[in-house]
């Protein structure tokens, strides 16, 4: 993304006041900062390469557990 990494994108999200469920599909090897995103409210991450079919629950599971 151009003027912004998707890091700093979700660290955004996650300070408003309503944030929306993210999920986030990263190359990043890093366990702290995994552990670091996981914490500030990130519904799950995945790391590259990954697997659809649980891409596709973890999706399910943001969407059930969204508040209107």
């Amino acid at each position: 993304m151009p003027g912004m990494g998707g890091v700093e994108l979700f660290t955004r999200i996650a300070a408003n006041e309503r944030p929306i469920p993210v999920i986030i599909l990263t190359a990043v090897t890093n366990d702290d900062e995994r552990e670091r995103l996981l914490r500030q409210g990130a519904k799950a991450l995945f790391m590259k390469p990954f697997r659809a079919p649980d891409m596709l629950l973890a999706v399910r599971a943001a969407l059930g557990t969204r508040q209107p």
